[in-house]
């Protein structure tokens, strides 16, 4: 298998250990934690997740160039890309701490009504502990960039695991002693600079990266910033439509109600980054191609062919969730998130397209056709925000969720996708697709349905003896009725030569 292969296999482990973790992470959290206190936490990350932004898509553009560069094979290039970038990353990494400040003093006086003294003080010492970690997050990313244009997805994705398996064991060793969100922060910054510090070492040793600015050229710079200018917007919006109903909450209930909130955010970025796992290796393949040809043909087979592997993994695990989450919760956690199940079901159902079709971001990333799409991100975010305060006020947290799919399926759901048909996207194809693959989704939801009535999941033991039995069915039906041959191939056929080719040469 090649090195997208493996880095889509191990995306998924990774994922897998981020989730099984995090079963046993948050309620250990909760219990160092007071709910109030994980709130707050939750609510000045919030804050500082707009600051990550702040990259300025710089990464991607950078992958996207230096990609281009190496299938070039132009040394020289790919050396003044990197100099060149690291000098527009310092300059950023002065602007977060700047735009920080000015933040702090700007949103914390709308949390005195719904914050203790106490609560305030402690936000502060957060909010400016997060903010150093992500002013020198922000300029590493440069190094990501490298290792996925040299395509290295297997180093970069066993670092990922590394990250996952010991940031957690690391803060809760340190929580047992001091339990406090200070403890938390420092554990989190602690952590970002051990792994950025190995990325780097990568890069130097293996890689043989080298910084050389034989050129500054303001035509280039111009030609880089205009092309991350709407890379940010869209990553900036994509936070909006995440991040905002946490921040509206902390303003108009309370740190109680962000926590609920949050319960079901992390549910929707682990079925959302589910996808990421297959889509997030490919921009290197599409800028590279993009390069070589205009022609559409082979880009727009794989995005269909993409979308549909998308599709079926977001399907299966909205089906499980709507099946089994509520009980999962209530185990997990207690009676007392299980809003937040509603909250994570309806955010699921509002990205279960969305989602499936991140791939066709990356094309006109590629294509350098991105400013169009990022402005109607922006309109859709800003509604986003109008909408989410004005339901907030009404129903909490629900209207929150309201607003946020609301916005999403004018936006992305619509507008997005006459873009995507008007610049060449086979966006036909994809709808048809997927709108045959919901089909076999429904019919397995409802197969699960009389499942789970015969024999309620009232507990973790029956709950965990029937998901394998239910992701069982759904692969059976869709097998059935719903793959085509490649996927087939895929899930069955490749493993099962591998493994007659080890036995033959064993």
């Amino acid at each position: 298998m090649n090195q997208r292969k493996i880095g889509a296999l191990l995306s998924y482990i990774s994922l897998g250990l981020n989730s099984i973790i995090g079963i046993i992470y948050i309620p250990l959290l909760l219990h160092f934690l007071t709910k109030e206190q994980y709130g707050l936490y939750q609510l000045v990350g919030a804050m500082i997740v707009y600051l990550g932004t702040m990259d300025f898509g710089l990464a991607n553009t950078t992958t996207r160039y230096y990609s281009r560069f190496l299938a070039l094979k132009d040394t020289a290039q790919q050396q003044n890309l990197l100099a060149t970038v690291s000098i527009l990353y310092g300059s950023i990494s002065v602007l977060i701490v700047g735009v920080g400040i000015g933040l702090f003093y700007f949103l914390f006086p709308f949390y005195t009504g719904t914050l203790s003294p106490q609560e305030l003080l402690q936000a502060k010492y957060l909010f400016f502990i997060l903010l150093f970690n992500i002013s020198f997050s922000v300029p590493m990313n440069i190094f990501s960039a490298v290792i996925n244009s040299h395509e290295r997805f297997v180093f970069a994705r066993l670092l990922m695991i590394g990250n996952i398996v010991f940031r957690p064991f690391f803060s809760l060793a340190l929580l047992a002693l001091f339990p406090n969100t200070i403890t938390l922060a420092l554990c989190h910054t602690f952590c970002s600079a051990l792994f950025f510090t190995i990325q780097i070492i990568y890069c130097f040793k293996k890689l043989h990266v080298r910084f050389k600015l034989t050129k500054w050229d303001p035509s280039f710079v111009k030609q880089i910033l205009s092309f991350s200018f709407f890379i940010f917007l869209i990553a900036l919006m994509d936070i909006v439509y995440v991040q905002t109903g946490q921040l509206v909450l902390g303003a108009v209930v309370g740190t109680a109600a962000v926590a609920v909130y949050s319960i079901g955010i992390q549910f929707l970025m682990i079925y959302r980054q589910m996808s990421g796992g297959i889509f997030s290796v490919f921009l290197p393949y599409f800028s590279a191609a993009a390069a070589k040809t205009d022609d559409m043909t082979e880009i727009n087979a794989t995005f269909v062919r993409i979308s549909r592997l998308e599709f079926l993994i977001l399907s299966l695990i909205l089906c499980g969730f709507i099946l089994y989450g509520k009980t999962f919760i209530l185990t997990w956690v207690g009676p007392g998130f299980l809003a937040a199940y509603g909250y994570a079901v309806v955010l699921m159902l509002g990205y279960l397209w969305i989602s499936s079709q991140n791939t066709a971001s990356l094309i006109v990333q590629a294509k350098n056709k991105h400013a169009p799409y990022a402005l109607i991100y922006v309109g859709t975010g800003i509604l986003s925000i109008i909408l989410s305060i004005l339901f907030a006020r009404a129903w909490g947290g629900m209207g929150c969720v309201a607003g946020t799919v609301l916005s999403l399926l004018i936006g992305q759901g619509l507008i997005t996708n006459i873009y995507f048909a008007k610049i060449g996207i086979d966006v036909k194809g994809y709808f048809a697709n997927t709108l045959f693959l919901a089909v076999g989704a429904g019919i397995s939801l409802l197969v699960g349905w009389g499942l789970t009535a015969l024999f309620p999941p009232s507990n973790w033991v029956r709950m965990c003896l029937q998901i394998p039995i239910f992701t069982l069915l759904f692969a059976g039906i869709h097998w059935l009725f719903f793959l085509n041959p490649y996927e087939k191939d895929l899930l069955f056929f490749i493993p099962q030569r591998k493994l007659t080719a080890w036995w033959r040469n064993r």
